[in-house]
C-alpha cells in the first residue's frame, strides 16, 4: 500500500512540475511585458507570486529526487 502511494506521489510531482514550470514562466513573461491592463502594483505582486511558485516547484523536484536517491 505504501509503495502504491509513493509511486502515485512520484507521478503527481512529476506532472505538477512539467505543467507548472512552463505555465509560471509564461505568466512571468506576459506580466513583465506590461500590456495586460493591470496596475503596476498588481503586476509586481503577480510576478513575485509566479516567481516564488516556480522556485518552489524547482526546489521541491530537486530536493525530493535527492532525498529519494539517498533512501535507496
Amino acid at each position: 500500500m505504501l509503495e502504491t502511494f509513493n509511486s502515485f506521489k512520484e507521478t503527481y510531482y512529476l506532472i505538477l512540475s512539467i505543467i507548472g514550470s512552463p505555465v509560471n514562466l509564461l505568466a512571468i513573461v506576459i506580466l513583465i511585458r506590461g500590456k495586460c491592463g493591470l496596475s503596476s502594483c498588481t503586476t509586481r505582486y503577480l510576478v513575485a507570486m509566479a516567481t516564488a511558485d516556480l522556485l518552489v516547484i524547482i526546489t521541491e523536484v530537486f530536493l525530493w529526487r535527492e532525498m529519494r536517491e539517498n533512501v535507496r
